[in-house]
This record gives structure tokens, C-alpha cells and sequence, in this order.
């Protein structure tokens, strides 16, 4: 009796690892636990299975931060990317946008994107748009 309950007790338990209890949860349960991540790892949820393939495309908050990407053209194509394609129906309560720069120069480049692609796809939402932006003077750092 007694090896007849272990047995079962440690198939239970060898069950319970094998559960992904995060995929059982609603999608608006998953998009608003997205909303509190950074914008490029919440799209790269979208490799995990078909079930989160596209769950990010409604998460209502974008953060979106340039120290995560490698340079200012691949954020500013990833940008565009995942403005373009969320669902149109999603609504976007915030977008959190950083950036952070070493010279005046970049400053002005990346100006460009901040007032045209994000004010716009803000004001076109009505969303509110937080932006942080930090300029580095190199001749200090």
C-alpha cells in the first residue's frame, strides 16, 4: 500500500513540472503580465508556442528601450515593426519609450522617430506616451 501511494504521489509531482500553468492563464491575464516587460522580449514570447505566437500584439503597455538593441537602426526598424503589426482593435494605455545618447548628433537622428512614428501612433490612439531620455556628455563620462 505504501510503495502504491509514492508511486502515485511522485507521478503527481512528475505531472506538475511538466504543466506550463502560465499558458493556462486567459489571454488578457497574459497581455497585461507583457505589459510589465520590455517590448522586445514580449514579442519574443511569440516563439515559445502557437499559443503565444500572438499575444503580444494586444499587450497594453509597449516599453520600448534602446539599450536593448544593438543599434539605432535595427530599434528604429523594430519600432515600426511592432506598431505596425498589433491588432488594430488593441488598445495601447502607455508607451514607455527610452533612449539614451553619446552625442548631440544621435540626439537629432533619433528625434525623427520620437515626434514622428511614436506622437503620432500616440495621438492617433489616444494613448499617453511617457518618454525618458537621457543625453550622456561623453567629454564628462
Amino acid at each position: 500500500m505504501i510503495n502504491g501511494s509514492w508511486a502515485t504521489t511522485k507521478k503527481r509531482a512528475r505531472h506538475r513540472v511538466d504543466d506550463d500553468r502560465l499558458s493556462e492563464l486567459p489571454e488578457h491575464v497574459l497581455r497585461r503580465i507583457l505589459s510589465f516587460v520590455d517590448s522586445k522580449t514580449t514579442v519574443q514570447t511569440s516563439l515559445l508556442s502557437r499559443r503565444w505566437r500572438s499575444v503580444w500584439k494586444g499587450v497594453p503597455a509597449l516599453n520600448l528601450n534602446r539599450r536593448s538593441f544593438n543599434n539605432f537602426p535595427s530599434f528604429s526598424q523594430f519600432v515600426s515593426r511592432i506598431l505596425s503589426n498589433r491588432y488594430d482593435s488593441a488598445g495601447v494605455e502607455e508607451i514607455t519609450f527610452q533612449l539614451q545618447w553619446d552625442t548631440w548628433t544621435e540626439m537629432f537622428i533619433d528625434a525623427e522617430l520620437i515626434y514622428g512614428t511614436l506622437f503620432d501612433y500616440a495621438a492617433s490612439h489616444g494613448n499617453l506616451l511617457r518618454l525618458r531620455a537621457v543625453y550622456c556628455d561623453p567629454e564628462r563620462v
